[in-house]
């Protein structure tokens, strides 16, 4: 049996942030939004967002919550939040690392390995997504 209720897709990218709303149980698009990374403001690249981390270590923390507000606003845009009943989110390592408020430095410097290689489950509240507690983010 499907699942009811509204997924919602993220695509996290360096200078554009899309999101989709899914009919759970048909399949069925419903609707899409995008906005730019607010993250510009800390540079335009990867690699200037990671030197702005590497630099002063508490920028994480803001750069992380100005993505997940933005990702906030277009989820507002395209679902009732109540319906909403799991995300998945992708984007670079970069912006995957700064979305979960992990520290992407070692990516910026020799051997350039990420924190993490593999898919997280997390409940999307947790990250600041603000839809229900139990509602998972992938």
């Amino acid at each position: 049996m499907a699942s009811k209720g509204t997924g919602i897709a993220l695509d996290i990218g360096t200078t554009t942030i899309a999101a989709l709303s899914v009919d759970l149980s048909t399949g069925a698009e419903l609707k899409s939004a995008s906005a730019p990374n607010p993250q510009v403001r800390w540079g335009r690249d990867l690699l200037s967002r990671i030197n702005a981390i590497a630099g002063e270590p508490a920028l994480l923390k803001e750069l992380s919550g100005v993505l997940v507000s933005a990702c906030n606003e277009l989820i507002g845009e395209i679902a009732v939040r109540d319906d909403v009943k799991e995300i998945t989110a992708a984007g670079n390592t970069v912006m995957e690392h700064i979305l979960l408020n992990v520290s992407p430095t070692s990516l910026g410097k020799v051997p350039y390995k990420p924190a993490f290689k593999e898919a997280r489950r997390l409940m999307a509240a947790h990250v600041g997504f603000d839809v229900g507690e139990e509602v998972p983010l992938y």
